[in-house]
């Protein structure tokens, strides 16, 4: 995470985590082939000793979609309230199945390492990727002190990562499909782009409900995926599995679903409340159904 993502927090994410003190020497786990580290299914616990550290990359995915935040674990945690948050996770524990650690360097946001929370197939539809200014030996240390390797790893299914293998939500029944020409969402989202508009992007998955709301900085399309960047976050779709997209309304702002097959719901757009009418004009230009 960038400096100027640090600065975008609500409040100093230096100060919400006690570092632990450097040794010498690091502890020793038993690994994978791989590098993965077992841990102990105790949900409650590992969200607990996160949710102390400093901003950590929150990623949430299914197998078309992913959303990223760098945010304090304990603020996307927090529980709902009247006052306006620009994130939020909710966890649907019950679905999680095992979890792994990784201690080493991430090429892509050069993180120490991560958590890998994986349903019952073996995906990691969530990650918690650790501070990037902790050392190796922090990130050890942290793993370490609190008791999260188990002492044997998980029994997991043989299946293949595929889209048998995960449960979508459906989109809501009252939605309205618009036409897509594979170019319709690309195009949306160069308007909000362009006009600034504040979005509020939902990642729902058989593991969590993860919201964020993002002014976007760059829009592209690149063999069939589609990136979506803002300060502190960002989101990715594979265009391909899109089959349609629908409109819904909720409390009289129009919601954008991303529908896949069986309208399954792989994402979702809406409006921050203070740019609903923006919104809807950027709807209205882009579908037809909308003039």
């Amino acid at each position: 995470m960038s400096r100027d993502d640090e600065k975008s927090l609500p409040f100093d994410s230096r100060i919400a985590f006690e570092t632990a003190p450097r040794c010498k020497k690091s502890p020793c786990f038993r690994t994978t082939p791989e590098g993965r580290i077992p841990l102990v299914p105790n949900w409650d616990k590992l969200l607990s000793g996160a949710s102390k550290l400093p901003a950590v990359s929150l990623q949430t995915r299914h197998n078309f979609a992913r959303l990223v935040t760098n945010s304090p674990l304990a603020f996307l945690l927090a529980p709902q309230s009247d006052e306006p948050r620009n994130a939020s996770l909710s966890c649907l524990k019950a679905n999680w199945h095992h979890a792994w650690a990784r201690v080493a360097f991430c090429p892509c946001c050069q993180s120490p390492g991560r958590v890998e929370i994986c349903n019952r197939y073996g995906l990691d539809v969530i990650q918690i990727c650790a501070p990037t200014d902790f050392s190796i030996d922090d990130w050890a240390l942290y793993i370490g002190q609190n008791h999260l390797a188990a002492a044997t790893r998980p029994a997991t299914s043989e299946a293949q990562h595929n889209d048998h293998h995960a449960t979508f939500p459906t989109v809501p029944s009252n939605a309205v499909l618009v036409a897509n020409t594979g170019q319709s969402l690309p195009n949306l989202l160069e308007i909000i782009l362009r006009d600034e508009i504040p979005v509020e992007a939902t990642l729902d998955s058989e593991a969590s409900r993860h919201s964020q709301l993002m002014i976007l900085r760059s829009v592209a399309l690149l063999n069939g995926l589609l990136t979506l960047h803002a300060k502190g976050s960002h989101a990715q779709i594979a265009l391909s599995t899109v089959r349609s997209l629908a409109v819904s309304e909720q409390a009289g702002c129009l919601n954008l679903h991303a529908v896949g097959a069986e309208r399954t719901c792989l994402f979702t757009f809406c409006a921050h409340p203070t740019r609903i009418d923006d919104w809807a004009a950027a709807l209205r230009t882009v579908f037809s159904k909308f003039r």
